[in-house]
């Protein structure tokens, strides 16, 4: 699965947002891309937008996370000697993987669905008190990005919803200068998310019933 580059990411949004100025690279040669974005914060015109964007894509990965539009993924652990609070047991998300962001699903070994309860944002209660192997469904987290991340650091998204996050920059950081072509930019974000993270969500559901249904 190919995977987008944060560089890309900062590339395309000046281009949206100034697109008399033309930007070239070599999308496999990592100084490539690295030598553009750096000319690119020298540039006086461009200094500012270029400043703007970490924290803008930051706020997309947020918007991202809370509309569902981040990787599932799953990790099967084998849960022995778990805290028993009642007829649950606690399970901390840090024990399943270091970049999830919520469980969507658990199943036993033997492919039965177990209930689960969220009362805080680090720990789960599932409902169950058996030992054995449990696989875990979960929508990851997006690390988050600082002025010191490589620009050829790969983004954990798929590719279409990476694609879409300029149309994002651009919505924010022409706002003051020209509403109406931030609102129509924020719209088609808006508009590509809300489709491509329904499709996810469908194809998710097919996956789990195939791998983890057993007859």
């Amino acid at each position: 699965m190919e995977e987008i580059k944060v560089g890309e990411i900062k590339a395309h949004s000046i281009m949206l947002i100034c697109p008399e100025v033309e930007i070239s690279y070599d999308v496999d040669d990592e100084d490539s891309l690295t030598d553009t974005i750096e000319s690119l914060r020298c540039d006086p015109n461009i200094r500012d937008i270029a400043l703007g964007i970490v924290p803008s894509i930051n706020r997309a990965f947020s918007l991202i996370e809370k509309r569902g539009g981040t990787r599932k993924k799953s990790k099967t652990l084998r849960l022995e000697a778990l805290e028993k609070i009642g007829r649950r047991s606690r399970v901390p998300l840090v024990s399943i993987s270091p970049d999830i962001l919520f469980v969507e699903s658990i199943y036993f070994e033997n492919g039965e669905k177990i209930p689960f309860d969220v009362e805080c944002d680090d720990e789960i209660y599932i409902h169950s008190q058996k030992n054995g192997e449990y696989t875990f469904i979960y929508s990851t987290r997006l690390k988050r990005l600082t002025e010191a991340t490589s620009d050829n650091e790969d983004i954990d998204l798929d590719e279409g919803i990476a694609e879409i996050i300029p149309y994002f920059v651009k919505s924010e950081l022409i706002a003051s200068e020209n509403s109406e072509e931030s609102n129509a930019s924020r719209l088609l974000f808006d508009g590509i998310l809300k489709e491509l993270t329904a499709i996810s969500r469908g194809s998710t559901n097919q996956v789990v019933d195939t791998v983890y249904f057993f007859e």
